[in-house]
């Protein structure tokens, strides 16, 4: 669902249908979630592939969703040509019209139209989209997170039993705790005799109750599963907190047992 934009083109129609709603009978990948249809608009940049291209609106524009005017999530521009915030996605989905249950379905109908004709306007060419999400409750994505993490412990303790290096009577404590050793010990043969964590989340600075990390990063320190969750909904993105690595999906996050296991959790 998506049209191409450029400069000068005046007031841009994009149509689409409602998609169906979040129905775990007959949508089962939508279990635990709710769809939601968001507005977006690409800067194509054809020397970038189409996953590295960034949300921008090309000009300050009016925004109607089946004639209902939409405020858009859109940096302020000033005539020095700078911004005041970012430009983001923006949630059109209570402005869409029912999906019929039976029969021919009417279009939604997208305009955008210019506020401004300043200098300050964006060139280039632009993709506008209306793209379906699914946006996953706090508690699906904890339960999520939970599920991976124990099948990750669970399949390194296979593949370190097939090493021979531990046996299947080895917990998941002890096998993060020689992980830990190994991250302490230096190539040449120094060994770290100590290192500090902190037991305070870096985005709350309340204390961890769930530690995770990132499963590919080297660090031990760790930071609170529920604080995280919650970050990339102000932030609109996720980073690891610790070593602001910008692919810490939730799909790719780890509990510590060491870390879990330590007083005062």
């Amino acid at each position: 669902m998506g049209v191409q934009l450029s400069r000068g083109v005046q007031d841009p129609v994009l149509r689409f249908l409602t998609p169906p709603p979040a129905d775990p009978v007959s949508r089962p990948e939508v279990k635990g979630g709710d769809v939601q249809v968001h507005l977006r608009c690409l800067r194509v940049e054809f020397q970038k592939p189409k996953s590295a291209w960034q949300q921008a609106w090309p000009f300050p524009t009016q925004c109607r969703v089946n004639g209902n005017i939409v405020t858009l999530n859109q940096a302020q521009r000033y005539t020095n040509g700078k911004l005041a915030g970012r430009d983001a996605a923006t949630n059109i989905t209570p402005y869409l019209r029912k999906r019929k249950p039976a029969g021919p379905n009417v279009q939604n109908m997208v305009v955008l139209r210019t506020q401004s004709n300043s200098a300050t306007a964006a060139s280039g060419q632009f993709v506008l989209i209306a793209q379906e999400i699914l946006v996953l409750s706090h508690e699906t994505m904890t339960s999520s997170v939970f599920e991976a993490s124990e099948k990750y412990w669970n399949d390194y303790r296979q593949t370190q039993i097939e090493k021979g290096d531990i046996t299947k009577d080895t917990s998941a404590f002890e096998m993060a705790k020689k992980g830990i050793m190994q991250f302490l010990t230096d190539p040449e043969g120094l060994f770290v005799s100590s290192m500090k964590v902190s037991l305070r989340g870096l985005l709350a600075l309340t204390w961890i109750k769930t530690p995770v990390k990132g499963k590919r990063w080297q660090h031990v320190q760790c930071f609170d599963l529920d604080n995280y969750l919650e970050y990339p909904g102000r932030s609109s993105k996720f980073e690891c907190p610790v070593c602001n690595k910008p692919t810490a999906q939730p799909s790719m996050l780890v509990i510590s047992p060491y870390i879990e296991r330590t007083p005062g959790l």
